[in-house]
């Protein structure tokens, strides 16, 4: 099977021709972030919410349309990273599929939201992979496109909230390098007027089109080349490394102990 049929094959359940005059924003982050309450807030829906420890989005939903500054908006739920039951690998491939037979349907994204908590007394080294993996996945000609949400202020001390946003916005190793590009960063406060403000900011800009979307139709890469999923697997690269030297580091130790 092509690469161009199998992304139409993994996409044949979405109407896309009901899209083509439609807003469409995408809303990504790692699981438990609040995607979905984000998106119940923003169009007054209710998608299924994630109460308990599993994952709760483990598919491409769509929101229901809503109008807001004269034009029908839709919001696309995705699989967040990080998930308890799926490899980020296989959560990467659903998104890059739907996004990039949208590409092919002639729809292009009126941006992206990507949801980070700020209650989260440390970023992860999970964390900082979802951050780069969603910056390679947008490109930098996107980021113009882009809102980072911070939201669960309530669960925050102020101050410490304000000086997690600031490392965010200032380290490279966070979202420097999209808020130079263009990217913004944005509290929500989590009322349905907060969640349309964001909104709002992204259809202020043209449609854009995803790197990911040009790398894998126009460049015809697989999802794991693309810039996105070599971030991936870099990651994944260096973790299977530092198990093989532990556990090389243990069968010494092993070794040692039946030698006495």
């Amino acid at each position: 099977m092509t690469l161009l049929r199998e992304i139409a094959s993994q996409a044949t359940s979405f109407d896309f021709m009901s899209l083509r005059n439609v807003a469409l924003i995408a809303v990504m982050g790692a699981t438990g972030t609040g995607k979905s309450t984000f998106i119940n807030k923003a169009c007054d829906g209710n998608m299924k919410i994630g109460r308990g420890l599993e994952s709760c989005t483990s598919e491409i939903q769509l929101s229901p349309f809503f109008r807001l500054n004269g034009r029908n908006v839709c919001l696309i739920d995705t699989p967040g990273f990080d998930d308890t039951n799926r490899p980020d690998s296989e959560i990467l491939k659903d998104i890059a599929y739907y996004i990039c037979e949208a590409y092919q349907q002639h729809i292009q994204l009126a941006g992206v939201v990507f949801i980070h908590r700020i209650s989260d007394s440390r970023v992860t080294g999970v964390t900082r992979r979802n951050m780069k993996m969603f910056q390679q996945l947008c490109g930098t000609d996107a980021m113009k496109n882009v809102v980072i949400v911070t939201n669960m202020w309530g669960n925050v001390d102020k101050a410490d909230g304000e000086l997690r946003e600031a490392e965010l916005r200032t380290k490279s190793i966070f979202l420097e390098e999209a808020i130079k590009n263009g990217a913004c960063i944005i509290r929500h406060d989590n009322s349905a007027n907060s969640a349309r403000k964001i909104i709002s900011e992204l259809l202020k800009n043209d449609p854009v089109t995803l790197q990911i979307q040009r790398e894998m139709l126009d460049q015809r890469m697989d999802v794991i080349d693309t810039a996105a999923g070599a971030e991936l697997n870099r990651e994944l690269m260096e973790q299977a490394k530092k198990y093989q030297k532990q556990l090389e580091e243990l069968k010494k130790e092993s070794d040692g102990v039946c030698n006495l």
